[in-house]
């Protein structure tokens, strides 16, 4: 069942922003997700939502309740497409000049949609995409061994509270931005995202982190405003050791097709210095494995797994008299 557009298709109508809900197998569509959305502060008029990806039937709760504007459109057709293509579908039917994603179990702030389009009259044409403020809802306490410098692996965005230009060395949390609908298109979409784009960035909770750094490594101008926001869930899977350190290592994987912002020689160093602060029986690989037992140590151990796989992949190497 698809619920159909209850609004007119003249050019008066065109909402300013679409809404894109990207649900996936492990990510089933909450109703408080889709709740959210139809309470903004945007007049209904002024935005749509699309709930594209594989995902089950619209909830039964929504048949009756939810068929006045604005409307949630089912895209049936998407639930057995990959989830670029689901995306790609989704800016298809997509009537607006923005077009804002989010996951299928994160909650949408009122005001999210009226202050990512207050953002993108703020930058004006120059900019291609804004991201907004995540806040973590954790299934579990945070763990006692996770410094804050590592909070950014996890979908919570920590760039202050002034709506600006994205800094080099940040990136933008996949579970809230907004593209300008023609910077995807003219790219060619997600499924040329594929080609573009390292491994790290081609899961479906990072496919819209990877399309921002495609349009930056493309030159293009990204932003952030603090009050975006959205509410996204912490899965108590990510809060392990492990997990960080996987992230760690695919990130520097990802970084390696890009610009380089550290020179190899300096990672290679800070390496060294931190196993040398290690205990004698943990200054080989296995410095690099031990479980941490506190925020600091761990937060340095995940920065050298991150330098060791650059270096590796620079090609750094070493004399026996180095």
């Amino acid at each position: 069942m698809a619920f159909n557009r209850t609004t007119n298709t003249d050019a008066a109508s065109v909402p300013r922003i679409s809404a894109v809900v990207c649900s996936s197998p492990d990510r089933d569509v909450r109703v408080e997700t889709l709740a959210a959305l139809r309470e903004q502060s945007l007049p209904s008029g002024d935005y749509e939502i699309l709930v594209a990806g594989r995902c089950p039937a619209p909830p039964a709760s929504l048949e009756g309740t939810w068929r006045t504007p604005p409307d949630i459109v089912f895209l049936e057709s998407v639930n057995d497409l990959t989830d670029c293509a689901a995306r790609d579908a989704a800016l298809a039917a997509a009537r607006a000049p923005l077009v804002a994603f989010l996951p299928a179990d994160a909650i949408a702030d009122f005001a999210r949609r009226a202050q990512l389009c207050r953002a993108f009259d703020q930058f004006g044409n120059g900019i291609e995409a804004i991201g907004g403020r995540v806040r973590g809802l954790w299934e579990e306490p945070r763990p006692h061994w996770l410094p804050d410098e590592l909070l950014n692996d996890l979908p919570i965005t920590r760039l202050g509270d002034e709506t600006r230009l994205l800094r080099p060395e940040e990136r933008l949390c996949g579970a809230n931005i907004a593209f300008r609908r023609s910077s995807i298109l003219d790219r060619g979409g997600f499924i040329a995202l594929k080609k573009a784009i390292p491994p790290p960035y081609q899961e479906s909770s990072t496919l819209e982190t990877g399309f921002s750094e495609w349009i930056r490594s493309d030159g293009g101008r990204l932003g952030y405003s603090p009050l975006a926001v959205v509410d996204q869930p912490i899965p108590a899977a990510h809060l392990t050791p492990e997990w960080f350190r996987r992230r760690a290592a695919w990130r520097a994987v990802a970084d390696a097709f890009g610009p380089e912002r550290r020179a190899p020689e300096k990672r290679w160093l800070a390496v060294k210095e931190f196993l040398a602060t290690c205990p004698p029986e943990n200054r080989t690989l296995r410095g690099l494995m031990v479980i941490p037992d506190n925020p600091a140590h761990f937060g340095r151990q995940v920065a050298a797994i991150y330098d060791s796989v650059a270096c590796l992949l620079a090609g750094i190497s070493e004399n026996d008299d180095d």
